[in-house]
């Protein structure tokens, strides 16, 4: 496995902007971006503790373990990367690169096709075709992982000097409804299935803020906005008061990251060791924010989430670091 070198982890709730903040990342040629590989089943990060809520404690090895799948991540793809970003330096004078990558971005012709030569191009993880490839480029590239489980940066952070975590907070209105337009509204199969995928984990969070959460017994629509803003406020808050002090720790707020994308990306790419060439600026200013366009507008009911914040967010340091950042 390559020598342990910096990496940088992206972290953050789910529609807080944390996609184009990798997709900024992964238009420097001198980075290799994974996104989400603890959704990718078979994978190094799946197969850690932690990976799918609700999440068991991680064990004595964890420390080993995640620093396993950190030093393999390089070397290895998957259906959330974007495979064929080519104009990087390790594919630099490779004439295969552009074929073979064009043919794996292509899920049905890498499984049926090209896994009949390479059954691991089955899974939905595999390893990178080092034959097209140079591999000293790659492994001196920096890795940026996006991963969902915070617990998982609270355990190894502290212990792992070559960690570097950029962590995207949204404002929690703008988080609200654009989390209902996609989860509830549109993909997670109603209102009250979302609410019963969020008590698996929800007894644990309010635990941990000393709330009793019989008065979730029930479902409405108020506490199933309430349950989703305590699930942002446990993970935001817990990781930010974890790691604010260290120096290889920044917060980037959506709405700075949508005011100005370039001088924000910039700022990152010091923090990480890289330059921020005007090429690579002038390409994060041009990104279109298709993720969080005008069909994702407001459908909640805003005097609904006022109160959810009311009692969600009493004594939280949240708001008051949005509102500075504003």
């Amino acid at each position: 496995m390559p020598q342990p070198r910096p990496y940088v982890v992206i972290a953050g709730s789910g529609r807080s902007g944390t996609n184009r903040l990798l997709d900024a990342f992964d238009l420097h040629p001198v980075t290799v971006c994974r996104s989400e590989p603890e959704e990718m089943i078979g994978g190094d990060f799946e197969a850690l503790p932690g990976a799918h809520p609700p999440e068991p404690p991680l064990g004595e090895d964890f420390e080993a373990r995640w620093a396993r799948a950190v030093a393999r991540a390089r070397r290895r793809q998957s259906d959330r990367d974007r495979i064929d970003a080519l104009d990087k330096t390790y594919y630099a004078g490779r004439p295969l690169a552009r074929p073979v990558l064009k043919l794996l971005a292509r899920r049905r012709l890498r499984q049926d096709l090209l896994g009949r030569l390479a059954p691991g191009l089955r899974g939905q993880e595999w390893d990178r075709p080092m034959l097209c490839t140079n591999a000293d480029a790659l492994d001196a590239a920096l890795l940026v992982l996006k991963i969902r489980p915070s617990s998982w940066l609270l355990r190894t952070h502290f212990g792992d000097p070559d960690q570097i975590v950029v962590h995207q907070i949204r404002e929690p209105r703008a988080f609200l409804n654009s989390w209902h337009n996609r989860w509830v509204a549109r993909d997670g199969g109603g209102a009250e299935t979302v609410y019963r995928a969020t008590l698996r984990v929800l007894p644990a969070i309010l635990a941990d803020f000393g709330e009793d959460p019989a008065r979730f017994d029930r479902y409405s629509e108020e506490t199933l906005i309430e349950s989703e803003l305590w699930l942002w406020r446990h993970l935001n808050e817990t990781l930010h008061l974890a790691l604010r002090d260290s120096p290889r720790y920044r917060l980037v707020t959506y709405e700075a990251f949508d005011r100005d994308p370039a001088a924000e990306t910039a700022e990152v790419l010091k923090l990480c060791g890289l330059d921020a060439p005007t090429s690579v600026l002038e390409r994060v200013g041009a990104m279109q924010n298709t993720l969080f366009g005008a069909r994702h507008g407001a459908t909640l009911d805003p005097a609904l989430c006022e109160r959810a914040m009311a009692r969600v967010l009493e004594g939280s340091p949240l708001p008051d670091l949005l509102a500075r950042s504003a």
